[in-house]
């Protein structure tokens, strides 16, 4: 297994346009093809999902945040 890493199926998006230092983006532009070994649709797209939502869901100040915003 090349990533350990749950890369979601795609859905409706929306375009969001976001700017990354070189050696972040050379470092994504490797992870999707070690995504592609595993799952053949992998994209850019759906790479960044899986990584957002396992942050999201690691982040235990965001999910404080959250509670509190609600």
């Amino acid at each position: 297994m090349a990533i350990d890493l749950k890369i979601p199926k795609k859905v409706d998006d929306v375009l969001l346009k976001i700017k990354l230092p070189k050696d972040l983006s050379d470092q994504l532009d490797l992870y999707v093809e070690a995504a592609r070994e595993q799952n053949s649709d992998a994209d850019h797209s759906l790479v960044l999902q899986a990584i957002l939502k396992t942050q999201f869901k690691k982040d235990r100040e965001f999910s404080s945040w959250l509670k509190h915003r609600q």
